[in-house]
């Protein structure tokens, strides 16, 4: 079955941070980071003052999940300047119905860090086992 990427523009935005850490590159510094629940993916907005306010525009991908029950619902910065995603994983995009296929919501949490990397824009979150439930 292929599944059509939803774009970028299409998006619920929720859980961000301002990131003040130091793990990532200048350019991440004093920015926005948020999940992106309809995309699978947490991305990252760079802020422009305008009067009192703020106008934000996409910066790039943080982290790209190829799964799709992956659905970042908040975010925190660690004291290492690592960023933490709260992952609802969950094959719905919704709760207003069951799921048809008898599975429950599951939730994990993913670390992300570029200490060790060159390049932030290519961090995953890889496909896990999905959990197996009894009928209650």
């Amino acid at each position: 079955m292929c599944r059509t990427r939803i774009s970028r523009a299409a998006h619920v935005t929720c859980g961000g941070i301002i990131y003040q850490g130091d793990a990532y590159p200048k350019e991440y510094q004093d920015q926005y980071i948020a999940g992106n629940l309809l995309s699978n993916a947490v991305y990252w907005h760079k802020l422009t003052p305008k009067g009192s306010s703020f106008t934000a525009e996409h910066g790039g991908d943080l982290l790209v999940a190829n799964d799709t029950w992956f659905r970042p619902v908040d975010c925190f910065q660690g004291p290492d300047g690592s960023v933490y995603v709260a992952d609802w994983y969950d094959n719905a995009l919704h709760t207003s119905t069951r799921s048809t296929t008898g599975t429950r919501p599951t939730r994990r949490f993913t670390r992300s860090s570029t200490r060790a990397r060159s390049n932030p824009s290519h961090l995953t979150c890889a496909r896990r086992p999905r959990p197996s439930w009894s009928s209650c």
